[in-house]
């Protein structure tokens, strides 16, 4: 069975070769178009590969960035509920601020003298009725605002302890 594979190649081949002893010139030519169309054919086929890893990386860039799309939703909810709690605690400042003056304002008698107002006067642990001579008064406009400086540290801090976890 081999041997008569190899007869059918070397008849060919002898062909092959009474052809080129004929005509060298249209040897070289049959030579040339078959190297043209092994060389289409790898192009095609390399065309082929540049087609898929461009789909993969169109793939990839997709899926990229719907994990971008994710994590950017992840974070914008994350900062919602950051800010819905700084301003809730910042109202309870704000709150406390007003109780906290209401109870201890100065008030200035016709006399002149400054006299904080009492919290109950049946109160005996209440606020004195004479400021003490060394006592320090902060304005309502400064204890607001240092109210709202400590609620942002303190939402600060929060945040701090929060990202090294």
């Amino acid at each position: 069975m081999i041997w008569l594979a190899w007869a059918f190649l070397r008849a060919k081949l002898a062909g092959v070769v009474q052809f080129v002893a004929k005509c060298p010139l249209c040897a070289v030519c049959a030579l040339l178009a078959i190297w043209g169309a092994y060389e289409r054919h790898q192009a095609a086929k390399w065309h082929h590969r540049a087609e898929q890893c461009q789909m993969a990386s169109q793939a990839a860039a997709k899926a990229q960035e719907a994990l971008r799309a994710q994590e950017r939703a992840t974070y914008q909810e994350k900062a919602h509920e950051a800010d819905q709690e700084y301003k809730a605690a910042l109202a309870d400042a704000r709150d406390a601020t007003s109780r906290y003056v209401a109870t201890h304002r100065v008030i200035v008698s016709s006399g002149g003298q400054c006299a904080p107002v009492a919290v109950s006067e049946a109160d005996p642990a209440g606020i004195r009725q004479e400021l003490p001579a060394g006592a320090v008064v902060v304005s309502e406009a400064d204890l607001r605002a240092a109210a709202e400086w400590q609620t942002y540290a303190l939402d600060l801090r929060k945040w701090a302890l929060s990202v090294t976890q």
